[in-house]
């Protein structure tokens, strides 16, 4: 449904955001700079290999062709570039050595001639791929030289001098930095083994540093640009061995971020800018050096009156609306913080209005219980062991923790523990049959269905139902692929093992098993393969929550109806996760825990059926 706009005539008009690829650099290449003078888009320099390149190529976004300019005369990377009264500067850098350079090179397109200019006082690489402009002076703000820096100096081309200005306390390399309203924004970067989340404004008028809404996902070596006074990031690299394809949007009027459409090429070591109307990431790495350059245009939402807007995953995410009509999309909504950190555990379920979260963690042994009602936690009895990668579900009032592997010796389990909440205690259950981490688990009729995982060698296929009455185990039809960290949830008396990974790849595959015919089909794909994924069912569809992908933790959840074999989109999560918990409980979704980051506490709730979309759709169409 992308690049589709749905319009209520004079008063709203709503169009998703469309990612779609250009024209291939003619040289590819990681970490160079970008930058657009009038409607054309300048990449220079970078590293490709043991290369440092001097390459200057023009990309005309109207005729979508390259053409190539006159070589900057130092070959380099990682140095930063601005534009001052169509003059494109381009600072500082590396040529194989951590010092750095000081350097400062302009170029003039209209001569297609390079200039030297005052050297920049401090000697630096690891910059932004774009320093701020404000009032005709460039800020060139962090980088590395040895050390992580906050060093701020302040470039005028008019004087051609420098000027030391104050020190971001956010001392980083590999930071994005742009210039909006007057003011240069400082965002994420990495300092040895940190990756800050960290969003620093600089007012060069006051010469002070102030602190703006944190990036949802850190990173270093991305792309930025500024588009309709917005900032966008897209890519970079998260830890020292991944990739990133998210883009994320800081308004800095609301002092908020939002999410647009990711790229279609997870890369870090890219470069952005911005030009007529559209976002653009070129180059990068992926393993060697790339020519791939990505277009997006923005989502947008338009409208008379004021309208806070979400549709489709990519506008004012997580923000519920009702319109005339009566027509209500739902959103997700906060809930108090879990007691202790939450991840890898998908030993959760629902009790008597009590939500109960067992283990993970990196080897928990925690029994965690929210009080849906009061919105409380509190601690109960320890799981007789701890547990990563844990599974199961409440049958009659007994939840039911399975499998997972140890901590110490990434051993796979077949223990199956029962929990009483009226006595608060553990007792244990017959063992499966075989050992297994990161399986699927469902409850339907009575019985513990669990299929797949992994053993510490293989990904598994195998089907096996648990019966407390009989307290026994049966094997049952194998799973079509083998896989793990997959969704996996009932709908409609059919149990989906959605998405997840094996030794080779992020898969999409949507497998259904039918629990009477105890049989497995193939349905329609995942539309953004992940792994770490959670799974719900309500009324009739399936919630694909969160996942990775790319390392991103992400805030998607795909909906699939079962009737019409179609996928659709539900409002995003508040937060980006992967490897959490979630379930459906009253006709609501409680959604806890992420892998990485500091929101491993975080809870929300989301409270209504994917329907609701296509319900708005419907009205806007017919109004």
């Amino acid at each position: 449904m992308n690049s589709v706009a749905y319009a209520m005539a004079n008063t709203i008009t709503v169009t998703e955001g469309v990612m779609v690829t250009k024209a291939v650099m003619p040289t590819a290449r990681s970490s160079p700079t970008a930058t657009e003078i009038n409607g054309i888009i300048y990449v220079v320099g970078g590293q490709s290999g043991s290369s440092y390149l001097t390459a200057n190529q023009a990309y005309d976004p109207v005729s979508n062709t390259w053409s190539t300019k006159a070589a900057s005369g130092t070959g380099r990377s990682q140095a930063t570039a601005a534009v001052v009264n169509g003059i494109l500067y381009v600072i500082g850098g590396y040529v194989g050595s951590p010092a750095g350079l000081a350097i400062n090179l302009a170029y003039d397109p209209v001569a297609n001639s390079w200039t030297t200019k005052a050297a920049m006082p401090t000697a630096r690489g690891g910059l932004p791929p774009a320093s701020g402009v404000v009032n005709g002076i460039i800020y060139v703000i962090g980088g590395y030289n040895g050390s992580y820096l906050g060093t701020n100096q302040a470039y005028d081309p008019v004087a051609n001098s420098w000027t030391t200005k104050a020190a971001s306390n956010s001392t980083v390399a590999s930071a994005v930095t742009e210039a909006i309203g007057g003011k240069v924004y400082q965002v994420s970067g990495y300092d040895t083994d940190y990756y800050p989340t960290s969003n620093r404004v600089y007012d060069p008028v006051a010469n002070t540093w102030a602190a703006a809404a944190n990036i949802p996902t850190p990173r270093k070596l991305a792309a930025s640009g500024v588009l309709n006074g917005k900032m966008y990031v897209s890519g970079g690299q998260p830890t020292n061995s991944t990739v990133m394809s998210s883009v994320q949007v800081f308004d800095p009027i609301s002092n908020t971020w939002d999410s647009d459409r990711s790229l279609l090429t997870a890369r870090q070591s890219v470069a952005g800018a911005a030009a007529n109307g559209k976002f653009y990431t070129f180059g990068g790495w992926t393993g060697s050096a790339s020519g791939v350059n990505e277009e997006l245009t923005p989502a947008s939402v338009s409208s008379k009156e004021t309208l806070m807007a979400y549709l489709e995953g990519v506008c004012n995410d997580s923000i519920g609306y009702a319109l005339a009509g009566n027509v209500t999309v739902a959103a997700w909504t906060a809930k108090a913080d879990a007691p202790t950190n939450i991840s890898a555990t998908d030993i959760i379920d629902a009790i008597n209005g009590v939500l109960y979260v067992v283990g993970g963690s990196g080897g928990s042994t925690a029994t965690r219980a929210y009080d849906i009602a009061t919105d409380t936690w509190s601690s109960k009895a320890a799981l007789p062991e701890s547990k990563i990668g844990g599974f199961g579900g409440a049958i009659n009032g007994i939840l039911y923790a399975v499998g997972g592997f140890a901590a110490s010796t990434s051993s796979s389990f077949t223990t199956n523990y029962a929990y009483d909440p009226a006595a608060n205690s553990w007792s244990t259950k017959a063992a499966m049959g075989t050992a297994r981490s990161y399986a699927g688990a469902a409850v339907y009729n009575g019985l513990l269905y669990v299929i797949g995982g992994y053993n510490g060698s293989s990904y598994l296929t195998i089907n096996q139902s648990y019966d407390p009455a009989a307290n026994s185990w049966t094997t049952r039809t194998a799973m079509t692929g083998g896989k793990y960290t997959f969704a996996c949830a009932e709908v409609g008396g059919s149990i989906y093992a959605t998405g997840g990974s094996n030794a080779t790849a992020y898969l999409a595959t949507n497998y259904a098993y039918s629990v009477s015919g105890n049989v497995w089909s193939t349905k329609a794909a995942l539309p953004v393969a992940g792994s770490m994924l959670n799974g719900a069912g309500v009324e009739g569809n399936l919630f694909i929550i969160g996942g990775q992908s790319n390392y991103d933790s992400d805030r998607r959840v795909q909906t699939y109806d079962p009737v019409g074999n179609v996928w659709d989109h539900a409002p995003m999560l508040i937060t980006g996760r992967q490897s959490a918990a979630a379930i459906e409980y009253d006709g609501k979704i409680y959604v806890v825990g992420n892998n990485i980051g500091a929101t491993q506490k975080k809870l929300e709730v989301y409270g209504g059926a994917a329907a609701d979309t296509g319900a708005l759709k419907a009205w806007l169409a017919a109004s």
